[in-house]
């Protein structure tokens, strides 16, 4: 029994730092649709933040690195867990590769999304999922 104590001391401790270091990583994060976005129709992304975002605004910038669309960081949503979720509301017409930056007091990037027709766009992700879906029934 004091050999499993001596064991589960070091780990707990260890379990204990890991946590609290990962806990200080918290900060912001912008969420994108990852298959993209219909090119003219109004866009959503959000942007969880560990703190309120007074003042924040967000750029989309194309593939090139030019400024598409700027504005202020919309209105509180709410929360999810530890963080409070803002709306990024854009709307982009040019087919392209785009990254979203939120300045303020948290700063974030966005992975790039893509935004194009909506057939480019989720002709893949259809194949996917038929696929998938007829493997499972069929196995085949």
């Amino acid at each position: 029994m004091k050999s499993l104590h001596v064991l589960l001391s070091p780990l707990l401790v260890l379990l204990v730092v890991l946590s609290n270091s990962c806990a200080s990583d918290r900060g912001a994060y912008v969420r994108v649709n990852q298959v993209g976005y219909e090119s003219g129709f109004p866009m959503r992304a959000y942007v969880m933040t560990a703190s309120t975002q007074p003042g924040a605004s967000f750029v989309v910038r194309n593939s090139h690195g030019d400024t598409s669309y700027s504005a202020a960081v919309g209105s509180k949503l709410g929360s999810w867990g530890d963080y409070t979720v803002y709306a990024l509301d854009f709307s982009l017409s040019a087919a392209d590769t785009y990254t979203i930056t939120v300045t303020g007091p948290m700063a974030a990037t966005s992975p790039t999304f893509r935004v194009d027709r909506a057939d480019q766009l989720y002709s893949v992700a259809l194949a996917n999922a038929l696929s998938f879906y007829q493997n499972q029934r069929d196995g085949e």
